[in-house]
């Protein structure tokens, strides 16, 4: 019964995930397809215990990037808002399996106070507006959960707003995952993270559709006045990446761009 599962849970996955099941994926790791397998599985049956904003196809997208890092390249996994921590958790997974940390930020009370606190999807007409507060998760509550579920002892947390926290860390990044809802805090992890990450290596947001965010990664007064370099883009600019059938074509609210 347990091969069934596994097969079941191969062949349902969308043609979109082939990538993390080709050999070279998490090669340099040593990890088989079997072991990817049981990564598949347990990732997604851990979105069942902690509530999380994003989907298992956009984490298993995330985690298939992590996998295909070149064990050579330096540098540590970097995880900004993280609610009740359902993605820490399997991101932490993926960073057991590369020998890697994973730095979790967030100021563990909520979203900070903020002066643009509207939001917007591209194309869409649902907007609405943040609130001071919003998606909180305690530490405790977040490290338990990564506790039962992840790989606790690969996770460093740093608790505060991005703009006490960031200008701290100065260590070398290969992965970065963004899921922060505020222009003002997108900013500030940018700033701060930007220049620490790794060359060819990905970052990740999870508000592609959201216009401020996405309109950021193409502001070429703010790219060269706060990091004097050129936008880099995103892919999945406005619709995010292919991962979720839609009328019209095929949406999810994460997009990345890479350090080139």
């Amino acid at each position: 019964m347990g091969l069934l599962r596994k097969i079941a849970a191969l062949v349902s996955l969308p043609v979109t995930f082939a990538d993390f099941f080709t050999a070279e994926t998490g090669a340099q790791y040593g990890i088989s397809l079997a072991r990817k397998l049981q990564l598949a599985q347990r990732m997604r049956h851990n979105r069942q215990y902690v509530q999380t904003a994003s989907s298992f196809p956009e984490q298993l997208a995330m985690v298939t990037q992590i996998l295909k890092i070149p064990a050579s390249t330096e540098g540590c996994l970097v995880e900004c808002g993280t609610w009740k921590g359902g993605s820490a958790i399997n991101l932490s997974l993926a960073a057991e399996l590369c020998g890697r940390k994973l730095h979790i930020f967030d100021s563990f009370s909520g979203l900070p106070p903020s002066e643009c606190a509207n939001y917007g999807s591209v194309g869409e007409e649902t907007s609405g507006s943040y609130v001071e507060g919003d998606f909180c998760g305690r530490l405790e509550e977040v490290t338990e959960n990564i506790r039962k579920y992840g790989r606790i002892e690969n996770c460093v947390f740093h608790q505060g707003y991005f703009c006490d926290t960031l200008p701290k860390f100065q260590e070398p990044c290969a992965f970065v995952f963004l899921d922060v809802d505020l222009i003002e805090s997108l900013h500030d992890c940018l700033r701060f993270l930007w220049p620490n990450l790794q060359k060819g290596c990905y970052l990740f947001t999870h508000e592609a559709r959201d216009w401020q965010i996405a309109a950021a990664f193409y502001d070429r007064v703010w790219w060269q006045t706060a990091l004097d370099l050129s936008p880099p883009g995103l892919i999945g600019a406005g619709s995010g990446l292919g991962l979720h059938p839609s009328v019209g074509g095929a949406i999810s609210d994460l997009g990345c761009t890479v350090k080139r």
